[in-house]
């Protein structure tokens, strides 16, 4: 519920988090039919930005990939943040 609050109030448009504390549930597999979806009404258009984010990223790098986004910013942006490859503590 924070999360589509926050979209709605700051970026116009609803946000979604997909989390889940086990690996290979199908998060990925879902926001990638969500996606699709989403581009049939965009006229198929790219607007997935996949942002990987694994025990070896810093900040900068972070950032800069977070910059790069190779989307059409005339539209929405589903921007997929990976967390890869996490090692438990």
């Amino acid at each position: 519920v924070a999360v589509a609050t926050i979209g709605e109030k700051y970026h116009g448009r609803q946000l979604e988090a997909v989390a889940s504390n086990m690996n290979g549930v199908g998060k990925t597999h879902y926001i990638l039919r969500e996606i699709c979806q989403l581009q049939d009404s965009h006229g198929k258009k790219p607007m997935m930005h996949h942002v990987e984010i694994r025990e070896t990223t810093d900040i900068s790098s972070l950032v800069s990939t977070l910059l790069n986004d190779p989307t059409d910013p005339s539209i929405p942006t589903a921007v997929h943040i990976d967390l890869a490859h996490i090692l438990p503590s």
